[in-house]
């Protein structure tokens, strides 16, 4: 399977996930969004950073799509109940449930897992997921 963009409200975390390659490399701009986020593992987390020397969250996804030239946001309103994205981050292996994020204050920009029983806390399943099989 390709990797993509999680933006997802994640919900629960737990142990520090394994480090690892995409089963399937993802063509095109979803390539060059995952090259980027590789390319960042190892920066610190700074809260609202969005490069080049640390990152948050939401400023890795978005510096990773602006290098493909793939940045869309899409404008919508939450449903009664829905909740916003509490957590964002690339995922690189969909199979294993295997993102790159920055997921807070030590953690920095790492692979982690989501969805699993041993993710950490927020990183439970995806709210949105888009597959690169659908884009250019």
């Amino acid at each position: 399977m390709a990797a993509g963009l999680l933006a997802a409200a994640l919900s629960n975390r737990g142990a520090p996930a394994a480090a690892g390659n995409a089963t399937a490399a993802p063509g095109g701009a979803a390539a060059e969004v995952v090259a980027y986020a590789r390319a960042q593992v190892g920066k610190p987390y700074l809260w609202g950073a969005a490069g080049p020397g640390a990152f948050d969250c939401s400023g890795l996804v978005m510096a990773a799509y602006a290098a493909a030239g793939d940045l869309v946001f899409f404008p919508g309103a939450l449903q009664p109940g829905e909740s916003p994205p509490g957590h964002v981050g690339v995922v690189v292996d969909p199979a294993r449930h295997l993102m790159i994020d920055a997921y807070g204050t030590g953690a920095g920009v790492e692979y982690d897992t989501y969805g699993l029983a041993s993710s950490k806390p927020g990183l439970s399943r995806p709210w949105g997921f888009t597959d690169p099989a659908w884009g250019p």
